[in-house]
C-alpha cells in the first residue's frame, strides 16, 4: 500500500486514472504536473503478471494505492 495526504482525487478522476483515451492530470499538493503514463504502466505490469492495483482516494485528503502481487509457486 502506497498512502499520501495530497490533494486527493474526486471519484471521476479515478475512474479516469486507467483510461489511456482519458489522461488526466492535474496538478499536486506543491503544483507539480504529471502526465498519468506512470500508473498505465504501472497498471499494465501489474496485470501482465497477475496482480492487481486498486485505488481509494478523498479529494483533499489523500490517495492510497494498493498493489498486489501473485505469490510465487516452489516446485
Amino acid at each position: 500500500m502506497i498512502t499520501d495526504s495530497g490533494v486527493g482525487m474526486t471519484k471521476d478522476q479515478v475512474n479516469k486514472l486507467f483510461q489511456p483515451d482519458q489522461l488526466v492530470t492535474t496538478q499536486g499538493t506543491n503544483k507539480e504536473k504529471g502526465s498519468g503514463i506512470g500508473l498505465l504502466i504501472t497498471k499494465e505490469l501489474l496485470t501482465n503478471n497477475g496482480g492487481d492495483i486498486k485505488v481509494e482516494s478523498t479529494k483533499e485528503m489523500g490517495t492510497t494505492f494498493t498493489l498486489t502481487l501473485p505469490s510465487r509457486e516452489t516446485k
